[in-house]
């Protein structure tokens, strides 16, 4: 099913103070009880920006300033099939409440988890808790001090989520290493996701790890518990299907543009990869021959942010 045919809801994440301003659904509707972002239908003819703004003043009195693109996701209930379109709402007047006369207000985002909402508002907290940039490391040195030290410098810089990948030491050699990027990432509040080695999250303090784009056709589920992220390589709309049938909390999406590392590969373009985007539910980060400076393009064309080697990190400093 293509987005255009699915019903068009829009929804605001208005946050402040490490709160976020949630309603309680009532007991008699569908999924009674549950918390959900203040939004609702567009109706015929109205943009998204105009229907979120008429929904935030009618159901809890702001008035939205401006609008950020944060996530689409498309859902499938048993009864309809909807497209949820989630904007930061980065600026506003007045003071959210219950304008409806509904249960509302400010929730600490530390304590809530999935269970507390519908389905299809999940990735919508993953992506509130994702960075806008995916550091991936290079390949550690045998002393490995250029890597701690790029890492020190990209984290000050602002890295908030980091990727140790080794294509060469075994899981022995990197564990050591591992347990060194994860204690230097935690100081600054980052998190680490180990590539490839799902043996090495559990015990070494990281936080997660990523799957190669093989990798995904190994697991029947997640390989983790849901308290480690688990992210993905994809490259292409097969890849993306399965790492939502896994369990994956994001994924990679490449290459955008051509890179150096892999000439020869083509690279799929800005516009193939907001429609490869658009149909994918969890976040995604544009990934391959991306800079800092192109994260404004990215979310505009869906991606959670931009992800990177050498030329992030050199973005930040490193």
């Amino acid at each position: 099913m293509t987005t255009e045919s699915r019903l068009h809801v829009v929804a605001g994440v208005v946050a402040r103070g490490g709160q976020v301003f949630l309603a309680r659904r009532p007991a008699h509707l569908h999924q009674g009880g549950l918390l959900e972002f203040p939004g609702g239908k567009l109706e015929s003819g109205e943009s998204a920006h105009a229907a979120l703004k008429r929904e935030l003043q009618e159901e809890i009195g702001i008035t939205a300033n401006t609008l950020e693109p944060l996530i689409r996701i498309p859902h499938d209930y048993s009864d309809k099939q909807v497209l949820l379109d989630v904007w930061r709402v980065a600026d506003w007047s007045g003071e959210p409440h219950g304008k409806e006369g509904q249960q509302a207000g400010w929730f600490r985002f530390d304590e809530l988890h999935a269970d507390l909402f519908p389905a299809a508002n999940v990735s919508i907290l993953t992506a509130l808790r994702l960075p806008e940039s995916y550091l991936i490391s290079p390949e550690p040195c045998a002393e490995n001090h250029y890597g701690l030290r790029m890492l020190h410098q990209t984290l000050k810089a602002g890295v908030r989520l980091v990727q140790l990948r080794s294509k060469r030491l075994d899981a022995d050699a990197l564990r050591p290493r591992v347990i060194q990027y994860a204690a230097l990432g935690k100081s600054y509040g980052a998190r680490l996701l180990v590539n490839t080695h799902v043996d090495l999250v559990p015990g070494t303090g990281a936080d997660g790890v990523h799957l190669t784009s093989k990798q995904l056709f190994a697991f029947d589920k997640r390989p983790l518990p849901s308290r480690f992220l688990v992210s993905a390589s994809c490259h292409d709309a097969q890849e993306l299907e399965r790492a939502v049938a896994i369990g994956a909390d994001f994924v990679t999406l490449s290459p955008v543009t051509p890179t150096d590392s892999h000439p020869d590969v083509e690279a799929m373009g800005w516009k193939r990869f907001a429609e490869l985007v658009d149909a994918c539910p969890i976040p995604v980060y544009a990934l391959g021959g991306v800079a800092r400076s192109e994260l404004s393009e990215a979310r505009q064309r869906g991606a959670q942010g931009v992800a990177g080697i050498t030329r992030l990190a050199k973005d930040y400093g490193g």
